[in-house]
């Protein structure tokens, strides 16, 4: 049977899907395709694909889908909207029609609505959703991949293979090669790339974070480096620690009723490589005292 599955899959969610394998079956009746990652890119690839009579697995290795979509955002960017089309445009339909609005009224929805729209979604095209799977190793053949290996031992093989993780597991895995860190100016001629000036604009944290365990002085929180860093415009292999949002809505009489979160476990990867978060030792840090407040 030929596969009805385009050479290539592209989210129209602003993250680019890296490019499939093709490759023969390596096992008895395997999928037509298998997306890696229930990101906001890998939704979209698992649904434009089954909307294309492909059979479709998508495997996450947590437990939600949507990604940043659904993980927080809650605000997408775009510039002229009228450009807006295909799987991206549906999407804001759908956030529409659950708020009664019309679309783009909202720029996104709130975390739990997102990740409603995308299940809904996902169920309604017949793609297979698994969960709890991060990818462990990858077989291959002639250098290209026939299976995928997961931690809880299973093992699924597919005619065509989507890594559309935030980190890119699947085809590091495969032997795919990968950087970590941002590039310099020079290497793409990118004017915006490398280390970035830090500017009085939107674009900064206005809250002031205390890098020290104690929250004063003495040892730096995990992952915190206190070497200099490098000259505007040249790249390193840092990376973001990470991000706490929140999605608020004001109560009846203007209480925010905001509990304290007392503190936060971090994991960490190791060897480059990432890791269940689940599965990883990590550090629980306490956070500072904090008073919510309404945005001005």
């Amino acid at each position: 049977m030929k596969s009805p599955i385009p050479g290539l899959l592209l989210s129209l969610f602003g993250l680019l899907v890296p490019w499939p394998a093709v490759c023969p079956a390596a096992e008895a009746d395997p999928a037509d395709v298998l997306v890696y990652g229930a990101t906001g890119a890998g939704c979209t690839a698992a649904i434009a694909a089954a909307r294309e009579g492909a059979t479709v697995i998508l495997v996450e290795p947590g437990q939600h889908v949507g990604g940043m979509v659904s993980g927080g955002l809650s605000h997408t960017d775009f510039g002229d909207r009228t450009v807006v089309g295909g799987l991206m445009l549906e999407f804001h339909e759908r956030v529409a029609r659950h708020y009664g609005t019309r679309p783009f009224y909202w720029r996104g929805p709130e975390p739990h609505v997102a990740e409603r729209i995308l299940r809904d979604w996902l169920r309604e095209s017949g793609v297979e959703e698994r969960f709890g799977q991060p990818v462990e190793s990858v077989a291959k053949s002639d250098g290209v991949i026939t299976s995928v290996r997961f931690t809880d031992g299973s093992t699924l093989a597919a005619k065509v293979f989507v890594d559309a993780s935030c980190e890119g597991d699947l085809f590091a895995r495969a032997g795919v090669s990968y950087a970590v860190g941002r590039e310099s100016r020079a290497k793409y001629g990118e004017s915006l790339a490398g280390r970035q000036q830090v500017l009085p604009d939107m674009h900064q944290f206005k809250v002031g974070l205390s890098p020290f365990v104690n929250g004063r002085d003495g040892a730096v929180l995990p992952l915190i480096r206190t070497n200099r860093p490098v000259f505007f415009g040249q790249g390193d292999d840092r990376v973001n620690l990470g991000f706490l949002r929140s999605s608020l809505e004001e109560a009846k009489g203007g209480a925010l009723g905001v509990k304290r979160i007392q503190e936060v476990r971090i994991g960490y990867p190791e060897r480059g490589m990432t890791r269940n978060p689940n599965r990883v030792p990590g550090w629980r840090i306490k956070l500072p005292e904090w008073t919510p407040r309404r945005a001005e």
